[in-house]
């Protein structure tokens, strides 16, 4: 197991890169929608109620990160999530959000108004 303080620049930046991906609220969307299944484009636009194309641009950045990976099936491109950790993050930080002293919660009450 590699310790935090061992990674080298080209890992940070990959990390950093992860966490710039996931920064986008409809992104975080997309891979709870395909975090079980695969899904297609059309199908996630749907589920989405948006359009192709911007599930498109969204699916592009999560894969330039190796979030998610794609397959054809039939007629049909597929997206699957790649990189099983981020639903294990995901599900990590969604159940601390509704708590009092969760990061959430911290950083909502710490934003200037």
């Amino acid at each position: 197991m590699k310790y935090l303080d061992d990674n080298t620049e080209k890992e940070l930046q990959e990390v950093s890169d992860i966490f710039s991906a996931l920064s986008s609220p409809k992104r975080l969307k997309i891979i709870s929608l395909i975090g079980n299944n695969a899904l297609s484009v059309t199908e996630i636009a749907q589920k989405m109620e948006c359009r192709p194309p911007c599930v498109s641009q969204h699916l592009s950045v999560l894969k330039s990160c190796k979030i998610v990976d794609c397959e054809r099936v039939g007629h049909e491109v597929v997206y699957k999530l790649s990189l099983s950790c981020v639903k294990s993050f995901m599900s990590c930080l969604l159940g601390k959000c509704g708590d009092e002293e969760s990061p959430c919660s911290i950083i909502k009450s710490a934003r200037i108004k």
